[in-house]
């Protein structure tokens, strides 16, 4: 489905890779996303539903790779 021509999985990487090194960015702001035809034909309300899946997905890969969960919330503001 939309998951899978979005390439889920590797967004949540890009994205919790990308977000330490500028907090307070958005899944929005990634080119790779933004840029991608698939997410462009969702309404708003399902890239807004993608968006929070990849920080939510970011967020949990963060913690389980020993990242404090508070700093993690705070910077991902979840």
């Amino acid at each position: 489905m939309a998951r899978d021509l979005l390439q889920h999985g590797r967004m949540v990487a890009l994205f919790a890779e990308r977000v330490l090194r500028t907090p307070g960015m958005t899944p929005d702001d990634m080119p790779e996303l933004s840029g991608n035809p698939a997410f462009g034909k969702l309404s708003t309300r399902e890239r807004a539903s993608v968006a929070r899946s990849i920080k939510h997905g970011a967020a949990s890969k963060l913690i389980e790779t020993g990242y404090p969960e508070a700093t993690v919330k705070r910077i991902l503001r979840v």
